[in-house]
């Protein structure tokens, strides 16, 4: 019997939180099945996912630990004996769709383990993948400018998704390198977490399996993001913990309306010219259905106005206020 290792690599903003959550949800029936999940790292320094999936709460996959250890120029036998197994492994984080070494290294060490390695990534239209990228950015690392000054200023290779693909089956001609869309007419079953088990463990019925039973990493409303826009200019971000009060007085945000304010005419032509020679080469790499003109066309591209309700930016201003002024 093949010994499979299933390397799923994102790409952020996926639905990754939930399939890794999905996932965790389904370790016995995975387990039944031949499917190794590895879970508890804490004999390595790592967490243990399945109690942070019990807690409700997010995290950056189970194969994080390995993208961390390599970050610190750490060796990968350490993870040895967790990584064993008589059947297959399943492995997730969407740390490592920029950085092809690591993935490349990743497959090198579970190769030498004795596993054949097939790589499955999901990745979003450009259009949305670039507002996505942006809000992670302006959320989770400070960034003040505006869209096209990201794209100009980025060195992550935002959304370049022909080029990683391009680059990993040059560095690894032997393994299976799935890109799938993650758009909900190209998944099987219209989700997530039906499309991956059909491509990963084709043998399990997704529709049998526990799935989560709410959303988990949501966006943060609009408001609160122009607000901490605002702050990280200045040098002060008030942090993921005062953002999430924020959130849990004024609600989520739909994701169009983020996609609507930020993703301008402006915006949409110079993705339409950043973009136009990546994906000719993403294109030209995969097998997507040449009947589906959305997939061939790659985008949607229908900037609409939106803008930010002015009671809500009141009410995010005294939330902040109110929360500053408690510390």
């Amino acid at each position: 019997m093949t010994r499979r290792a299933i390397l799923h690599t994102g790409h952020s903003k996926t639905a990754t939180t939930y399939l890794q959550h999905f996932l965790h949800l389904n370790e016995d029936l995975l387990a039944r099945q031949g499917y190794h999940l590895p879970a508890d790292f804490t004999g390595l320094g790592y967490p243990n996912y399945r109690d942070i999936v019990a807690a409700g709460r997010t995290f950056s996959g189970n194969a994080w630990p390995l993208f961390e250890a390599l970050r610190r120029g750490e060796k990968l036998t350490p993870f040895e004996t967790l990584l064993g197994s008589d059947g297959s492994l399943i492995l997730s984080t969407e740390m490592l769709f920029y950085y092809v070494h690591s993935t490349r290294k990743i497959v090198a060490f579970l190769s030498s383990l004795g596993y054949q390695v097939q790589i499955l990534a999901y990745v979003p239209l450009y259009d949305r993948g670039v507002v996505s990228s942006y809000v992670q950015n302006v959320r989770n690392h400070g960034l003040h400018a505006g869209v096209l000054e990201f794209l100009d200023s980025a060195s992550m290779r935002y959304c370049m998704y022909g080029t990683i693909l391009s680059e990993l089956r040059g560095y690894l001609p032997q393994t299976r390198i799935d890109f799938r869309q993650f758009r909900r007419e190209a998944l099987l079953g219209g989700r997530i977490e039906d499309d991956f088990v059909a491509h990963a463990a084709p043998e399990l019925e997704a529709s049998t399996m526990r799935r989560p039973t709410h959303g988990l990493n949501p966006s943060l409303r609009l408001e609160i993001l122009e607000l901490l826009r605002v702050f990280n200019r200045i040098g002060y971000t008030p942090g993921m913990q005062a953002a999430r009060k924020m959130e849990e007085e004024l609600g989520q945000e739909a994701r169009d309306t983020l996609f609507h304010f930020y993703f301008t005419e402006t915006v949409a032509q110079a993705v339409r010219e950043r973009f136009a020679d990546d994906k000719a080469l993403l294109l030209s790499q995969v097998d997507w259905p040449q009947s589906d003109h959305e997939a061939w066309s790659f985008e949607r591209f229908t900037p609409s106005p939106a803008s930010i309700d002015p009671h809500l930016l009141l009410r995010a201003l005294d939330e902040l206020m109110r929360l500053l002024a408690e510390e």
